[in-house]
């Protein structure tokens, strides 16, 4: 009888922690992070972390190893942080995920601009025609939660202009990048607010938004906590 009691009771804690946790992810319940951050020992964290990316086949860090040889120290305790704050501090998939980062950013940039600081000088110097559309956005107030804000205006797209699909998705990256620099953003996360009233039906690049989408999922150092679409037009 009490062992039944015992395990029916060990089930409905398992629940409510399960619910409180679910709430921290979508409504950015502040005390349940800083909880969970008051908990991490950094030092056992970073040194998982290394053995989990130790274990990775060489086949799947190809562009992480490179990295690494060109310029070691864009690898440092950081960097490596970020991916594990994306994945809370689970050190297998912070592992995979870094190793993801590293080979869609030499896809995406290039073996030439691939490890050039994240900046409007560096990996964004032949991005800013793409940029200048404000396509993407980060908002300057974070949200009552503590979360970065990005803002894609879907009627700001016009790739008839002159830049490629590829050179938004850099500039959605950059753009990730200038929200994670506020270290609150790595634990608290991203929200995106998607505006597409004005744009027209040939604005909607489903493919430019599944490669953003791919990007925040796998590999980005950040967590995506959740897309709101405010005033969807008529054939959204």
């Amino acid at each position: 009888m009490w062992s039944g009691q015992s395990a029916d009771a060990q089930q409905q804690q398992n629940s409510a922690d399960s619910d409180v946790s679910i709430a921290a992810d979508v409504f950015g319940h502040t005390a349940y992070l800083d909880g969970l951050a008051s908990k991490i020992d950094i030092n056992s964290a970073l040194a998982e972390m290394q053995k989990e990316l130790s274990a990775i086949p060489a086949t799947e860090k190809v562009a992480m190893v490179q990295a690494q040889r060109l310029k070691p120290q864009v690898l440092d305790d950081e960097h490596v942080l970020q991916f594990l704050w994306a994945e809370n501090f689970n050190a297998p998939e912070a592992a995979r995920r870094l190793a993801r980062y590293w080979n869609d950013r030499y896809q995406l940039f290039g073996p030439e601009k691939f490890c050039l600081p994240m900046t409007l000088k560096g990996a964004l110097k032949d991005d800013s025609l793409a940029l200048s559309r404000g396509y993407v956005q980060l908002l300057p107030e974070i949200d009552t939660a503590g979360r970065a804000v990005v803002y894609i205006d879907w009627s700001s797209h016009e790739p008839s202009v002159g830049y490629s699909k590829e050179s938004m998705h850099r500039v959605f990256w950059y753009m990730v990048h200038v929200a994670i620099e506020d270290p609150n953003v790595l634990q608290r996360g991203v929200v995106m607010l998607i505006y597409p009233q004005e744009a027209r039906l040939d604005q909607f690049d489903h493919s430019l938004w599944n490669s953003i989408a791919e990007s925040c999922k796998k590999s980005l150092p950040i967590r995506w906590r959740s897309t709101h679409i405010v005033h969807p037009n008529r054939f959204f």
